[in-house]
């Protein structure tokens, strides 16, 4: 696993910090051992707030409540399990929002896993947890309109898990490749700038 990849994430951004409290060092104190301490003390919050905020960003992305009491631990279960099979980050949680129920969309996600029942089991951790949420199902959707096929809304409403990815993830690389081009010479900047929000 590379310096950059997604599990050394919070690894390399304290290293990253950690270098450039270096630079400040002058500027915290006129006594080193003093700087020291202060930019050691700062950089002390960094690993909770880091796992807090990838909990979070995480919760929406899994299309959870926030409110909803999920662990670490339970997380590090799907991204390990998702890690070992090679699993597109992508491509799964853009699927989830059409595996809610068992038996729903289960072999689009089956199929990112080297093994399938590695995905299986992902599903039941996922269903798990989203069964706690105390929304009703209608409470859980988003009126953000799904893309379809043509790039246009659908105007159907979308489970979260939906609303915390990107409606066009799953665009064949030939589509990518052409969307490109298109955003290269300005083409469709508007409604990717409407997607985003902007």
């Amino acid at each position: 696993m590379g310096r950059y990849a997604y599990g050394n994430q919070a690894q390399i951004g304290l290293w990253k910090l950690t270098r450039f409290a270096e630079t400040l060092l002058p500027l915290l104190s006129a006594d080193e051992k003093m700087a020291i301490a202060t930019a050691e003390e700062a950089l002390a919050g960094f690993g909770p707030q880091f796992t807090q905020a990838h909990l979070e960003g995480t919760k929406r992305k899994l299309g959870i409540a926030t409110s909803a009491d999920v662990d670490v631990a339970t997380v590090s279960r799907i991204f390990t399990a998702m890690a070992e099979n090679q699993v597109d980050y992508t491509l799964f949680f853009r699927r989830l929002g059409s595996a809610v129920g068992p038996g729903e969309g289960d072999q689009a996600i089956r199929s990112l896993f080297v093994d399938p029942t590695a995905g299986d089991a992902v599903l039941a951790i996922w269903r798990g947890l989203i069964a706690q949420d105390p929304r009703r199902p209608a409470e859980r959707r988003s009126e953000r309109p799904v893309l379809g096929a043509e790039g246009g809304p659908t105007g159907l409403p979308v489970p979260d898990v939906d609303a915390g990815n990107p409606p066009h993830a799953e665009a064949e690389p030939e589509q990518h490749q052409q969307r490109a081009a298109q955003l290269g010479r300005g083409e469709g900047l508007e409604q990717r700038l409407d997607l985003a929000g902007v």
